[in-house]
């Protein structure tokens, strides 16, 4: 499904403190970040289609802000370490260093379109709603425009907005040797001149990449827990490379109180060849007297897996930790 609203616009990056406990009021290391959430949603459609270029067509502004109300998203960190609490403020503010980067990737000129909305103050609704849907598309509604007859582009920000499906792959003809770049998940395709050429992630949005991943470094130093430290310190080194294989596998070990998931990853936004990953943020603070009640279940799923009406070669190979 890739009409969907964009992770924490349900902002595009997603500061999800979970898990708070029933018997203490929450208690946030930062601001708590707010949220909108859809009130009722419309279906998701079951396919993307193209966009019209007619905003006209379509319920009013005011009727699509008043789908969503706004919501506060906090955890529980009392029962949290000093140390902890003191890499988890790192840690979100690594993440909000993501937005700019998603906002980019949603559309090369986001910020200058968003601006020309702001200075006008009879598109305040129209503004609210930008927000939410991360674009003057309308994501619940196979990305309508809704503030202009601009269509929606279907690469994104990852390509030239001009740039065709024929033309990408006459170039990887005519190039065989740039096909790895221009596939890869971590590029953006930019026109230099009368050609085309794939700009690695680290080199495009170095300007974010680079003190989100200093931020990571140092809540790295600042927690005790061994499984978040190794993942931090991988993950910050792929930021500044690209090469996420390692920090994938780091992350796939983690077990601490604080855990995230930074990086680019849902390929959503590209509909043109959805090849290219987006960036977003998730943070967890664990619910320790919940995570014990599941874990006599994690026990359990070996052999349930054992007993699926799968073939073997289907079964998990990595260990039942994972």
């Amino acid at each position: 499904m890739r009409n969907r609203l964009p992770l924490a616009s349900v902002l595009s990056v997603a500061f999800v403190l979970a898990a708070c406990s029933p018997a203490e009021p929450p208690v946030s290391p930062t601001p708590p970040v707010a949220s909108a959430v859809a009130a009722e949603p419309a279906p998701a459609p079951s396919a993307p289609v193209a966009a019209a270029a007619a905003p006209a067509a379509g319920p009013s502004i005011d009727s699509l802000v008043k789908q969503f109300t706004p919501a506060v998203v906090t955890a529980d960190v009392s029962k949290l370490a000093a140390s902890e609490r003191k890499a988890l403020d790192k840690l979100i503010a690594a993440g909000k260093l993501l937005e700019p980067i998603f906002n980019r990737q949603v559309v090369a000129d986001y910020d200058a379109m968003r601006a020309k909305l702001a200075a006008d103050p009879a598109q305040k609704n129209a503004l609210t709603y930008f927000d939410i849907m991360r674009g003057p598309w309308d994501r619940q509604d196979h990305f309508r425009p809704f503030t202009q007859d601009r269509a929606h582009p279907r690469g994104a920000g990852f390509y030239p907005e001009d740039m065709t499906e024929k033309e990408y792959k006459a170039w990887i003809t005519a190039h065989a040797e740039d096909k790895t770049a221009f596939d890869s998940l971590t590029t953006v395709i930019v026109r230099d001149g009368a050609k085309l050429k794939a700009v690695p992630f680290h080199v495009a949005y170095a300007d974010q990449l680079k003190p989100a991943a200093a931020l990571m470094l140092e809540a790295a130093k600042l927690t005790t827990n061994g499984s978040l430290k190794k993942f931090l310190t991988s993950r910050a080194a792929a930021f500044l490379s690209d090469e996420y294989y390692q920090s994938d596998k780091d992350w796939m070990d983690l077990d601490s109180a604080v855990e995230i998931t930074i990086g680019p990853y849902e390929t959503y936004e590209d509909d043109l060849f959805g090849a290219k990953g987006s960036y977003e943020s998730f943070i967890t603070v664990t619910d320790p007297t919940a995570s014990a009640k599941l874990s006599k279940y994690k026990k359990l799923l070996p052999d349930m897996e054992k007993n699926l009406p799968i073939p073997k070669e289907m079964h998990a190979t990595r260990g039942a930790e994972s």
